[in-house]
């Protein structure tokens, strides 16, 4: 019979513990997110929350950087191809992810100005995206296929914005979105890559 060693211990009980608060924040925030209550769903000692993240506010600002509060990222090439489906492909693993942790992402919304140490750190997810589309434009100005402009900064600022609404209102707002997710993002791209001066968007619209 195989038996856990003491690091294996303490390595499952600290999974345990990120999940546990990672869930309780998402569904009653930072207040109410007490470690009393995250022990007991941990199934672990009250104390050990404090031997292994010294407070609170530490073990919140932990949870947020782990999955699934952490978002695929998945990477546009170095080279791009065919824009429209590259992107696509992309921004439907985002909206994905939007969809599983909208309770998280919300709720840390909600608490940008009390908690800034924890929705800071979900919110520079997001950012993260507006960084790749923008690399990203700046290869395909690099092969002559557009040319960056004040448009190009828009057109990522609403590409990203339309994802976020989508993956976070689409559940409770079934009239406003009636197109379906893999149609409506599709969309969305067609709209960032026009107003982002990608004169083959005309063409493949045509």
């Amino acid at each position: 019979m195989e038996t856990k060693t003491r690091d294996e211990d303490v390595t499952g009980s600290r999974q345990r513990i990120l999940a546990a608060a990672l869930r309780i924040y998402g569904e009653h925030g930072f207040s109410g997110s007490t470690t009393r209550r995250i022990a007991s769903e941990a199934r672990v000692n009250e104390v050990t929350i404090f031997r292994q993240f010294g407070s609170k506010a530490a073990l919140m600002a932990e949870a947020v950087l782990t999955p699934p509060a952490v978002p695929p990222l998945p990477v546009l090439p170095e080279v791009p191809g065919e824009p429209a489906v590259e992107l696509h492909a992309w921004a439907l693993s985002l909206l994905e992810w939007l969809r599983e942790t909208r309770t998280i992402i919300r709720r840390s919304f909600a608490e940008t100005t009390d908690h800034p140490e924890v929705a800071g750190r979900l919110h520079s997810h997001v950012e993260k995206w507006n960084d790749t589309l923008k690399a990203y434009l700046t290869r395909l100005e690099e092969q002559g296929r557009i040319k960056c402009s004040a448009d190009t900064e828009i057109a990522s600022s609403m590409l990203v914005a339309s994802l976020l609404t989508d993956g976070l209102g689409r559940i409770e707002l079934p009239k406003v979105f009636a197109v379906g997710p893999e149609d409506s993002t599709a969309r969305y791209v067609d709209a960032f890559l026009r107003l982002a001066n990608y004169a083959e968007a005309e063409a493949h619209a045509m």
